[in-house]
């Protein structure tokens, strides 16, 4: 990072969308949660604000 600019500023944000349910399809101690997460990041180039957002699988 010091070589390309030592003086930027990167914000990240993410979000998930999921969903977690029984097991073995009854009330118990066990669950699955699957999920989307997509991040999207944030940085200050040359006085213009610039994003990049990518989305990556939760299991």
């Amino acid at each position: 990072m010091t070589d390309i600019r030592a003086d930027a500023e990167i914000i990240s944000f993410s979000t998930y969308l999921g969903d977690t349910r029984w097991r073995h399809d009854k009330p118990s101690d066990q669950v699955i949660t699957t999920g989307i997460k997509k991040k999207s990041v944030h940085w200050l180039d040359e006085g213009s604000i610039r994003s990049c957002d990518e989305a990556s699988y939760v299991v």
